[in-house]
């Protein structure tokens, strides 16, 4: 009896007539009876351990199995008399004269460690299918670049060259115009895979903010009210304007959409948020997620057709600003939010949409190391809360240089480029701009080019993702024999990780994502061979 005692399993025994004769140290624990309450059950009928909702599904559910085969075993919730509620597993054994054994262990601590980890691996399995996904978007739209490129370049060259008035000048321009829609669609895909290019720079969120609502005030249904709560004026970030006035509109566009009849309310908030006290602390780090991290994504339903999403972790040594879009339109459901931000996923017609909206949103809080929490109730609608570090530098960004304002130089370029129809295209407006030009079709016959020409080229304009030899490793190979010739890379990827690159290589002077219009060719080129091109360091900062 001394071991039944010290076990740390409940044991408890019933007599023939269903009376506890006994129960253990552990079983009393674990139904939440204490030492001094045991007189009230020995000697009872056992069924008094058991809350009112516990002994009717005894009687309905265990007792006739129990009946019928003298063993019984499950894992149940159970309401202890305290009324805590508790994971327990039950077995009941029968005894030859009649009575039977009944045993209980607290479970409540491993299950709940079960689901969490089943959540975690729904979280990464979630966050794979993410960067898997982001990395195909990229190599797509690093291939449809090029395409672009080309597009786009001889497009330019027919607006230059043909008559003002000519119908064929018009249909120049609707080209052009075709290739820029082309890009931005192809800008979103970047940004959902986070290689899209874009300077981030100390800006206040308010501006692109009220930019997007003077838009939307302007262009949203009359029956559709916009409601404002801009509490922090200035809002200091690390950011892009472009791409989070981008998803902001994508945001506002999605929630016009869910509305019925084109009618509702649509809230737009800015506030600081508490972090340690407004945030769950399962999304609060020690410190700001890498920006290569891919941030994990939790799922979690509520009652009544509540449903919430988590996405990234918050800081616990940095403030944040809020920013808030809401609805009152249709909601989402558990199954819709699981897939809202993969490309194409959409729940629209055709014609309303793509389904890269919240893809790009993805893409733009994983840049900017924020995170995003959703909140959603079918049939009432939909809240995005958008959480930004806070800058600890207010100042404004640069005034843009003029662009209308370029000087051209001539001069011999070497251009590197795999691609013949991009080759052929970047060579003439080379030309057209005044340059004497020698193509290469890959990184090992553009080093022999230079070998045979020692100083006579003047600068380099090179592809990035070429077989053979890429443009970074051209740059290393040649800069030993050539240290003062002036490299730039053309790329159809993220200027990113090469404005890295920039700060070991002071012979890349500067990095150009396809497709280049003529005007930023001519630009970059004027600059490079000026000598004013921007700084290595001072271009990576600004990742």
């Amino acid at each position: 009896m001394a071991a039944i005692e010290a076990s740390f399993e409940g044991i408890a025994i019933v007599d023939p007539q269903g009376l506890l004769t006994y129960m253990n140290k552990a079983l009393a624990d674990i139904y939440g009876v204490a030492e001094e309450q045991k007189e009230d059950y020995i000697g009872h009928f056992w069924l008094k351990l058991y809350s009112d909702e516990n002994q009717a599904y005894i009687k309905n559910h265990v007792l006739p199995q129990f009946e019928r085969e003298g063993f019984w075993h499950d894992t149940s919730k159970l309401l202890r008399r305290d009324g805590r509620a508790i994971t327990a597993e039950l077995s009941m054994t029968r005894l030859s004269d009649g009575g039977f054994i009944g045993t209980a262990r607290d479970v409540t601590e491993i299950e709940k460690a079960s689901a969490e980890k089943k959540e975690i691996q729904n979280q990464l399995a979630q966050a794979q299918k993410m960067e898997a996904i982001g990395r195909l978007a990229g190599g797509i739209a690093h291939d449809f670049n090029n395409i672009l490129a080309a597009i786009n370049g001889y497009a330019e060259f027919l607006t230059e060259d043909l008559d003002e008035d000519s119908p064929q000048k018009k249909y120049a321009d609707n080209i052009l115009k075709a290739g820029y829609q082309a890009r931005a669609l192809i800008d979103q895909i970047l940004a959902f895979s986070r290689r899209q290019d874009g300077d981030v720079e100390n800006i206040d969120l308010c501006g692109p903010l009220n930019e997007s609502i003077s838009m939307l005030k302007a262009t949203l249904p009359k029956k559709i009210a916009v409601h404002t709560d801009i509490q922090v004026m200035p809002a200091p970030i690390e950011g892009n304007a472009t791409q989070i006035a981008q998803a902001i509109m994508n945001l506002c566009v999605n929630a016009r959409d869910a509305m019925r009849d084109d009618e509702g309310v649509l809230s737009i908030s800015l506030k600081t948020v508490d972090v340690m006290n407004d945030i769950p602390m399962t999304s609060v780090s020690d410190d700001l997620p890498a920006m290569e991290d891919t941030p994990l994504i939790s799922i979690e339903e509520g009652e009544q057709g509540q449903t919430y999403l988590h996405f990234g972790t918050v800081s616990r040594n940095h403030q944040y600003i809020k920013l808030s879009v809401s609805d009152t339109g249709t909601g989402m459901s558990r199954m819709i939010m699981e897939h809202i931000f993969e490309p194409f996923f959409t729940t629209k017609d055709v014609h309303k949409g793509t389904g890269l909206g919240l893809a790009s949103v993805h893409g733009t809080m994983t840049s900017h190391r924020g995170a995003l929490f959703i909140e959603s109730v079918l049939g009432k609608g939909t809240k995005f809360d958008l959480l930004f570090p806070l800058s600890k530098v207010d100042e404004q960004s640069e005034t843009d240089i003029d662009m209308h304002e370029l000087e051209t130089h001539g001069g011999l370029v070497l251009l590197v480029e795999d691609q013949d129809e991009v080759r052929e295209m970047t060579s003439t407006m080379l030309k057209r701009l005044g340059y004497d030009v020698e193509t290469a079709r890959n990184g090992l016959e553009a080093s022999d080019m230079l070998c045979e020409k020692p100083g006579e080229y003047d600068l380099v304009l090179t592809d990035q993702n070429m077989p053979k030899m890429t443009g970074t490793e051209l740059i290393r190979q040649s800069s030993f024999d050539f240290p003062e010739l002036p490299f730039v890379i053309l790329t159809g990827y993220s200027e990113e990780k090469l404005l890295e690159f920039m700060q070991e290589q002071p012979a890349l002077k500067d990095v150009l994502r396809k497709p280049v219009s003529q005007k930023i060719l001519a630009k970059t080129l004027s600059e490079v061979l000026k000598g004013t091109a921007n700084s290595p360091t001072k271009k990576a900062a600004a990742i």
